[in-house]
This record gives C-alpha cells, sequence and structure tokens, in this order.
C-alpha cells in the first residue's frame, strides 16, 4: 500500500483484514487522527513488518486487532502513543517475547487477547 493512500480522510474505521498483507510503510496511518478501529487481522504481517511508529499518529484508535499475523515480539514503542486504545487483539500469532513495558502507556486499556 502506498504510504499517502489514506492521506486526508477523516476515517474513523479502517478495516485491511484478510488480505494478505505484508509490509507497511512506517507513515501508512499518518494524520488519521479520528481514527478509532484498525482492524488488520488476519494477514502476513511479521514483527519486522511493523515499524515501531506504524501508529504514533493514531492517537483516537479505541480498538487494534492484529490477531491471526504472524507477530513473534511486541517491542517497546509499538503501542506508546495509545492512550485511548480499549480493545487489543494479538491472539494466533506466535509471540514469544513482549518487552516488560509494552502496554504501559495503555492506560485505557480494558481486554487484550492472546
Amino acid at each position: 500500500l502506498n504510504a499517502d493512500i489514506f492521506q486526508d480522510k477523516n476515517l474513523v474505521q479502517l478495516s485491511l483484514e484478510d488480505n494478505k498483507l505484508r509490509k507497511f510503510d512506517s507513515n501508512l496511518f499518518r494524520g488519521l487522527k479520528n481514527l478509532t478501529t484498525l482492524y488488520l487481522n488476519q494477514n502476513e504481517l511479521t514483527t519486522d513488518d511493523l515499524d515501531e511508529s506504524i501508529f504514533h499518529d493514531l492517537e483516537s484508535l479505541e480498538d487494534l486487532n492484529l490477531a491471526g499475523n504472524k507477530l513473534t515480539s511486541i517491542g517497546p514503542m509499538l503501542f506508546t502513543t495509545l492512550g485511548k486504545l480499549n480493545t487489543l487483539s494479538l491472539a494466533s500469532n506466535q509471540i514469544d517475547s513482549i518487552y516488560q513495558f509494552a502496554f504501559i502507556n495503555l492506560i485505557s486499556l480494558d481486554t487484550i487477547y492472546l
């Protein structure tokens, strides 16, 4: 996907599920400050495919679904700006390590699926 495909859009929900997507440009979601729901589940995303800054502009995000990918670890910066996130799904991945403070800024998180 091109980095500017969603630029200048006032999206609230975005579903890219079940598309066999792999690498994303780190600026793909830049400027989507009103986005509350993002479904990236059932793709082919690996830990290396997700730049640590990929979600940094998504300050309104409440629901993030990354289930059914090929993630093996969760780094320290991936979710740092997602303070409004309520639900995070990481189920059905191959996660074998999660950075100790990976979820520390997720102050609104009430449900996590591993």
